[in-house]
Formats: C-alpha cells, sequence, structure tokens
C-alpha cells in the first residue's frame, strides 16, 4: 500500500523530499553542532566578572570557553530569596573528534523576570556568592584618544578580563582604535574597594588622589603598562599593552577624564 507522500503528483513529491532535506539539515546543525559530533550539556560555575544593568535586571558575564565548546548560554535560576547562576556549555568532545582553535571570549547576557532587589546572586554549582558591579557605579571616559571605540567583543588573549570569583567586585571596560596597525588597546578597570597599596613608579596625581605607573606582562608576553589609583571608594585603572602603547601622558589625561558617578 502506498503511503500520503507515495500518492502525490511528481512535482509536489520533489516539493516534499526538498522540504524533508532542508527539516534533516537543520536538525542535524542543532544536535550535531556543525558537524564536529553531537554535543553534550554540561552546566559549570560562572567566573569571570559580572554586571548588573541599570534596570536591575540584566546581567552580563565575561566568559570564556574552550575549543570543543560552543558559546555558552548564562542561566538564571530565580527565587523569592536569591539568584543563582550557571553556565549551560555545550561540549561536542570525544573520540575521534578533532577539536580545533582557541575557544572564544564573549559577553554573554540574561534577563531577571522580575528585578533583583536585595536578592544575593550565587553560584548554582559551587553555591558561593557571586560579586557583582552595578552598571550605574561605572565611571565614564570624557576623554578618548582619537577614533578610540568601546570594544564590545573582548579577546581574552589581549584583555584577561576572566577573573576569580571571590575577588572584589570589578568591570573592566575594553576601547580600541579601528586603524589597522593602530594604537593599543586601552583598558579601564573599577574596583569595589582598594584592590591595596598603589605601587609603581613616575608618582603623579589624579583628580587629587596619588596614582602611579608600573609595568607587567600579559600572557601574550607584551608589556602592559597601567596608571593606577584608589579614590576612596574604588580602585581604578587605566592600561595599554605593547607595541604601540598610548604614552603615559594620554593614560594620565584619559584617566582624568574619568567622571565618577553621582
Amino acid at each position: 500500500m502506498l503511503g500520503w507522500a507515495g500518492r502525490l503528483p511528481r512535482k509536489p513529491k520533489l516539493q516534499f523530499a526538498a522540504l524533508a532535506v532542508v527539516v534533516l539539515t537543520l536538525l542535524s546543525f542543532f544536535v550535531w553542532g556543525d558537524n564536529r559530533g553531537p554535543f553534550h550539556t554540561i552546566d559549570s560555575t560562572v567566573a569571570g566578572e559580572t554586571l548588573l544593568g541599570a534596570d536591575d535586571r540584566t546581567i552580563t558575564l565575561t566568559a570564556d570557553w574552550g575549543p570543543c565548546n560552543y558559546r555558552p548560554d548564562l542561566v538564571a535560576r530565580e527565587s523569592a530569596d536569591h539568584v543563582a547562576l550557571l553556565l549551560r556549555q555545550k561540549d561536542f568532545s570525544g573520540p575521534g573528534v578533532g577539536c580545533d582553535g582557541d575557544g572564544g571570549t564573549a559577553r554573554i547576557s540574561t534577563k531577571l523576570d522580575t528585578a533583583l532587589g536585595d536578592r544575593p546572586i550565587v553560584d548554582a554549582v559551587t553555591g558561593k556568592s557571586v560579586q557583582i558591579f552595578p552598571a550605574q557605579n561605572l565611571a565614564e571616559p570624557d576623554y578618548l584618544p582619537s577614533r578610540y571605540q568601546e570594544d564590545t567583543k573582548p579577546n581574552r588573549y589581549m584583555y584577561g578580563l576572566v577573573k576569580a570569583q571571590d575577588a572584589s567586585p570589578q568591570y573592566t571596560r575594553a576601547f580600541r582604535n579601528g586603524s589597522n596597525g593602530g594604537p593599543a588597546p586601552l583598558l579601564i578597570t573599577q574596583t569595589i574597594g582598594s584592590g591595596g597599596a598603589t605601587a609603581g613608579t613616575d608618582q603623579i596625581d589624579v583628580h587629587g588622589h596619588p596614582a602611579s605607573f608600573s609595568n607587567s606582562q600579559s600572557g601574550s608576553a607584551n608589556t602592559v603598562r597601567t596608571l593606577s589609583w584608589f579614590d576612596g571608594k574604588y580602585q581604578y585603572s587605566v592600561s595599554t599593552t605593547s607595541p604601540n602603547q598610548l604614552s603615559d601622558q594620554e593614560l594620565s589625561r584619559i584617566a582624568n577624564g574619568l567622571v565618577a558617578p553621582g
């Protein structure tokens, strides 16, 4: 006995076959994941700088992932007395599966059903408190070098934005010059509370507070030049990396142009 598809005229049969191919292709994409093998889901701990939006509902996390993972989702589980966060990872590692590349880093967000209010945020996997930085407390740069704009797609090797969860709440904003071969990236980090004594050389004043320059090495062996200071409430650092790093004069001008909230 012929099925309903077998009784179709030739042209509808071809259309039906084409539709079936499209459906199977889409299913293979979502289930098998870019032809790299079937993935399994892993709920993992959140780590990285966490920002609470001015709407008191949007939570943004700086997260990274490995070459055997897709970009994760940030999941919030709400209750009346707390909010629990986790990273939902899709992992396609397995026998005979090649994991090419270096993974990635991105800002990922989720939106709460209701305003956070006084509820604490915890890690759904570990139960530890998640340190959040309120977006309305971010200082805004009144001055940026020519053609610099905020970079919304940070690179972990260049910026090193993923940080320990138990550190003081902080947030880093990255800015880049759009021209190829132009000046180095600019990082502005703001931490609630003092990060310790401001150590370094070439002491200057920023908004009347003592500040100093220091050098360090990034993961890519580039030199990082940083101007840091504490204003009594926040620890700030303004950093640039080699090659083509910004001058100390530019870093000083950027720092003195930061406008504190309120």
